[in-house]
């Protein structure tokens, strides 16, 4: 029998405020261009009430044996990173605050230096070779950080300077790495930096492979340099990598985080504590292709819990409820059979006011996911529903993939006003859609599902927020 494993994923959210220190994290990782060259990437997060981040050159260093050989068959080891400042300038200087509707209040922003908000940072390399395999170990990728993590750290003992880190394995057939052959995976949302205490929250760390390589996420645990023998941090007691936030021992109510494996989802609630608290967290993604590793990224960064303040009514924010064919849920996996097609109604509903009288928020969804068609609607011919897609593969693989999922009975319009520009859904109080997928014998021709099966898995994620500031 040929299956699909469908992961619908909702997450919802509500703005926030925080205050940290320094650089706050990041992940890095690469690309597979159609020319059979690389190009790295890497983003880093710093808070804007810590010190200032200089926008420069940075420097990656490679360790592995044998060490990769470039263009002209010379080894090498490190590989420059260059600010993507035409990125940088068209996501407003790098600004992550959230946009909202004035008359409901200010959102933080970078600029002002107000806490909670965060200043990402966008790099890149020049397309370089890296030819030739390295042994079972793989190829280590490192960066340091010039300064420190974020202060009022309650999980590890010692705080230093991070390692951002990937890593690339050799392939089952040990193929040579010239051209490319792989892209990494890479994170899709922004990573989130800060909870209120006294709610279960829901958030993303998903990853996309531009490849549709199998992917498994796990906690992983920080690093501080030197890059040739990292130094682990150790844990203060009653944490550990796979339980970096407090726990039931902490509070009762509370809700130990947790990652699901195949999704990217972490679930948790922080009723302990009464001061900010900064809890550093790293997310590990693993790639597979024929049953090999053949990649891991990591995206390091600090989850700080604070007590939220109330709406100017007096009322509590809380996030919108979501309803997946009537029913709540933050996420759903679904098994079916190849060819089945899936329909499943999505309702979106938040009757907090905004503090203006009677006035409802404005509820979005954001509709994400590689297999979903280009503009998420069912396009411009109904006898091909779902195309074109947008997902794209690197150099050398040409799957056929559509049909794709669309939302239908609400069309999702492009946002240009976001950087990037997005498509989504929006209305007072809440928004209704329905998800639709043809399913496909095609979609078991990727590599997306578990070695040596019949097996396909695929995300979708549904991002949901109001607009409250």
């Amino acid at each position: 029998m040929k299956r699909l494993i469908v992961l619908l994923v909702v997450l919802t959210s509500f703005s926030t405020t925080s205050k940290a220190s320094h650089v706050l994290g990041g992940e890095m990782g690469w690309r597979c261009l159609p020319t059979g060259k690389y190009q790295f990437f890497m983003n880093t997060y710093r808070d804007c009430t810590g010190i200032s981040f200089t926008y420069e050159d940075e420097e990656v260093t490679i360790v592995g044996s044998p060490l990769p050989k470039d263009a002209t068959g010379r080894s090498f080891d490190k590989i420059t990173l260059k600010p993507d400042s035409n990125r940088w300038l068209s996501e407003r200087n790098g600004d992550t605050s959230p946009t909202c509707t004035n008359q409901y209040g200010n959102a933080n922003t970078c600029d002002n230096g107000d806490k909670g908000s965060v200043q990402q940072f966008f790099y890149r390399s020049d397309p370089i070779t890296l030819a030739g395999n390295p042994n079972r170990a793989g190829w280590k990728f490192y960066w340091e950080s010039v300064c420190c993590r974020p202060g009022q750290v309650a999980n590890v003992n010692t705080n230093g300077t991070m390692l951002l880190r990937a890593e690339m394995y050799r392939t089952k057939d040990a193929v040579d790495k010239d051209p490319c052959i792989d892209s990494s995976p890479e994170f899709k949302s922004l990573p989130t930096s800060a909870i209120c205490r006294g709610y279960e929250f829901t958030f993303n760390s998903t990853a996309i492979d531009p490849d549709l390589d199998s992917l498994i996420y796990s906690w992983d645990r920080p690093y501080n340099p030197p890059y040739e023998a990292p130094v682990a941090l150790t844990y203060k007691a009653g944490f550990s990598p796979t339980n970096p936030t407090p726990d039931k021992t902490f509070d009762i109510k509370n809700i130990p985080a947790t990652l699901g494996a195949l999704s990217g989802i972490i679930n948790m609630a922080i009723y302990s504590g009464v001061a900010t608290e900064n809890f550093i967290t790293v997310i590990k993604v693993d790639s597979y292709r024929d049953g090999a590793k053949i990649s891991s990224v990591y995206r390091e960064i600090p989850i700080s819990a604070f007590s939220c303040p109330a709406l100017p009514n007096g009322k509590i924010n809380n996030p919108p409820e979501v309803f997946i064919d009537g029913v709540s849920a933050d996420g759903l996996i679904m098994d079916i059979t190849a060819g089945q097609e899936i329909r499943l109604p999505i309702q979106v509903k938040d009757l907090d006011v905004t503090g203006i009288g009677t006035q409802l928020q404005t509820v979005t969804l954001v509709p994400d996911g590689l297999l979903f068609s280009r503009d998420r609607t069912i396009g411009v011919d109904p006898t091909k529903p779902g195309t074109p897609c947008q997902v794209t593969f690197g150099a050398g693989k040409n799957l056929v993939v559509e049909p794709c999922a669309y939302l239908q009975n609400k069309t999702p319009f492009l946002d240009n006003g976001t950087s990037p520009p997005e498509y989504k859904i929006s209305g007072p109080a809440g928004v209704s859609t329905e998800f639709v997928w043809q399913t496909d014998c095609a979609h078991i021709q990727t590599k997306t599902g578990v070695p040596g099966t019949n097996v396909g898995i695929y995300n979708f994620v549904m991002r949901v927020s109001d607009d409250h500031c």
